[in-house]
């Protein structure tokens, strides 16, 4: 493969060099000179220099470079070369993926790639990325990532049959991983495409030139891993069934290949098998998930995935997997490493726990109490790693927890676990969950302070997951469980916690969540209550900690917000100006002085949005005090 890469190159090499710029002549039939490759690597070299004038110059000379033929050619051969040095190598990579990057989609007068060129380019790119060093073989293979996007599988039908030819004949690892990994790549596209005939057509190609080699692999890899093999290889071959697990994914995603249909059993055998299997050689250290918490994940991505789209053809499999990643979700310890693979558990669990299926395990009131037990509640109490970026990255916990930009956190999960289970059995699961808080409430009573602060945290959000049952982003909470009491829950803890004689700077994770209680309940509370708490609300605004002054002026702004029907039908706010005017006006001034001193959040939007909604709110309504 690399001497017809260099024919490719020999055929359209650079004629001369001309004004210090590569000048590419697709008719000279002689190959780069050393001379020319010599200075391609300099000008590439240049380009990583950190000398901004040298890198401006070298730049403006490749890209003049960059409209002849050949040029993408001579970078390839230059990355062929083993003698080249290692950094001009790295420097050529990332050059050629961005000269694919901004050239391949190009049509018509603008393209700048020739045909013959994206020929030949295509026909050795596979081979040339196989063999090359980690650090080029990143770049070749996102360059071929792009390529394939607009390509495959119509424009670049020698493809497929490559990387089955490279799977069904190398006994290199390390070829058969990285064969692996662009077959995964490459089939990634197919997970973000609208459903369509031409789409159908696309996954039935791959599917019959894919699936026998597919399942080979997987069985082999699966087979090796249970039965035992020394750390380095293990290691290789789970980067292997972890490209091999997301394309099986990818090809299962649109619709349900028979062939897949035919062999689920060893599939799903060889992933039951992997959610067993531990080993410290592919854990995951420190933070960091290793490959066997990613593999793990992906498996329970793939049972998600027939949960909601093939539940027929999933239903034998339907309690082994349950009890398998159940046992897998009690197994794991609280360290961040495994955050995405509980949550991709409990994703599983959820879509599961919502579907009808003919013997369900949900139904058990014994399994719905062990899963709120051991599952949910683990999950959905703060840990140390949580009140670390409360205190330390505001913005962060904010974004995560008020905008719900936190689908794969574990709270975030076990809230969606919560009410997955309660769509078909939600008289069970609210009597299990609500004795389950009443519990939890006593043992706060027992216990100290910090554990008793986590406690009631948790069940201000157990709450919240038990009782909305629908809701839109700008009108807050529209439907809710008829079994929980939410006036009951509010008046027993949210009142006490934020009106206590204690310091308002205590307890702040605690305040900070009953504040987003009345937040997200704002519409279901009657006015009265909150216009007797609302000074209290305010009293949070001045507090330093970050989180709680900014879920106080959220909570705030979206009480003004909510509207309610009039007598005459027509929307009305709820809350009168005149009243709420002088609790109102004591918030303005703490507010526009955090924004100014740039203490917590910098630059605060949350804190700027509820001063112009205070200034609207009593300008709109006519209160005085000077507010025009």
């Amino acid at each position: 493969a690399t001497d017809s890469v260099h024919a490719a190159a020999h055929i359209a090499a650079p004629r001369r060099w001309r004004s210090s710029v590569l000048a590419v002549g697709s008719a000279a039939a002689m190959a780069a000179s050393p001379a020319q490759m010599a200075q391609l690597g300099q000008l590439l070299t240049q380009t990583t220099s950190g000398n901004t004038q040298s890198m401006q110059a070298a730049t403006e000379q490749l890209r003049a470079a960059e409209a002849q033929p050949g040029f993408g050619l001579i970078l390839l051969e230059m990355l062929r070369g083993a003698s080249v040095d290692a950094g001009v190598r790295q420097a050529g990579a990332i050059y050629f993926k961005n000269y694919i990057r901004r050239h391949w989609s190009a049509e018509g007068a603008a393209a700048v790639i020739s045909p013959a060129d994206r020929q030949a380019i295509k026909q050795h790119l596979l081979s040339l990325m196989l063999q090359a060093p980690k650090t080029v073989q990143v770049m070749l293979a996102a360059a071929l990532e792009e390529i394939s996007v607009v390509d495959y599988p119509e424009e670049w039908q020698s493809l497929l049959p490559e990387i089955v030819q490279h799977l069904k004949t190398s006994q290199d690892m390390t070829v058969l991983k990285g064969t692996m990994e662009t077959a995964n790549t490459v089939f990634t596209k197919f997970r973000a495409q609208a459903r369509s005939n031409q789409l159908l057509k696309e996954v039935k190609y791959t599917c019959l030139g894919f699936q026998e080699t597919h399942l080979t692999i997987f069985k082999g890899a699966v087979q090796r891993i249970l039965v035992g093999l020394p750390p380095d290889q293990l290691f290789l071959h789970f980067e292997l069934v972890l490209a091999t697990v997301g394309v099986f994914y990818s090809l299962n995603v649109v619709d349900l290949p028979e062939f897949f249909e035919d062999n689920r059993q060893p599939y799903f055998e060889g992933f039951l098998g992997l959610l067993k299997f531990r080993s410290d050689a592919v854990a995951g250290t420190g933070d960091k998930p290793g490959l066997l918490e990613q593999v793990k994940g992906a498996i329970c991505e793939c049972f998600a995935l027939y949960t909601d789209k093939y539940q027929e053809e999933f239903a034998p499999f339907l309690l082994p997997c349950v009890k398998d990643v159940w046992e897998l979700l009690v197994g794991v310890d609280q360290q961040e490493r495994h955050d995405q693979l509980v949550a991709k558990g409990i994703q599983f669990l959820s879509s599961a726990a919502s579907t009808h299926w003919p013997q369900s395990p949900f139904e058990d009131p014994n399994v719905l109490s062990g899963i709120c037990e051991k599952v949910v509640f683990p999950n959905i109490v703060l840990r140390d790693s949580d009140v670390e970026m409360f205190e330390d990255n505001p913005l962060e916990y904010v974004r995560r927890d008020m905008e719900s930009a936190d689908q794969e956190t574990r709270r975030r999960s076990a809230m969606d676990l919560v009410k997955a289970m309660g769509k078909l059995n939600e008289a069970k699961v609210t009597e299990i969950l609500v004795g389950y808080v009443k519990a939890l409430m006593g043992q706060a009573g027992q216990s100290a302070p910090e554990q008793a602060e986590r406690f009631k945290d948790a069940c201000i959000y157990l709450c919240i997951a038990m009782a909305v049952k629908g809701q839109t982003q700008r009108e807050g909470v529209t439907v809710t469980n008829p079994n929980v009491n939410i006036g009951d829950f509010f008046t027993s803890l949210v009142i006490p916690e934020l009106t206590s004689a204690n310091p308002v700077t205590n307890r702040s994770v605690l305040r900070a969540s009953c504040l987003k209680f009345i937040t997200v309940f704002r519409n279901q509370l009657p006015r009265e209550q909150i216009g007797a708490i609302l000074p209290a609300i305010c009293k949070h605004i001045a507090v330093e900690c970050p989180v709680v002054h900014t879920y106080a002026a959220i909570c705030i702004e979206k009480l003004l917000s909510v509207r309610d029907k009039n007598a005459q039908g027509q929307s009305a706010p709820r809350y009168d100006p005149a009243a709420m005017r002088p609790s109102l006006l004591q918030v303005v001034d703490p507010i526009l002085q955090t924004i100014a001193s740039g203490k917590g959040i910098p630059m605060n939007e949350y804190l700027m949005r509820t001063v112009a909604r205070i200034f609207g709110f009593l300008k709109q309504h006519g209160a005085e005090a000077g507010l025009g």
